[in-house]
């Protein structure tokens, strides 16, 4: 049955006061913070099969329409490796 490895990530990015007050970005659009969170499962079925399954999901303060939070978005990666 091969093996399977466990895998997690995050990141947070926040734009410094910097950038908007010197007209790098526009407050009303820009988003100034984002924080992601990954999870994935890598299986080795065989010696040359691999398959990896990867989720992504990314949240936003600001740079939606009226000061609003821009949508969440979330992506899923699933692969399918032969001869690694």
């Amino acid at each position: 049955m091969g093996r399977a490895r466990d895998r997690g990530a995050h990141s947070r990015v926040r734009a410094g006061r910097e950038a908007f007050d010197g007209g790098l970005a526009a407050p009303a659009k820009s988003v100034r913070k984002a924080f992601s969170w990954a999870a994935g499962l890598n299986w080795h079925l065989t010696r040359s099969v691999k398959q990896v399954v990867h989720f992504e999901r990314t949240t936003y303060t600001g740079g939606a329409a009226e000061g609003g939070d821009r949508p969440a978005e979330n992506v899923l990666f699933v692969r399918t490796q032969l001869a690694f």
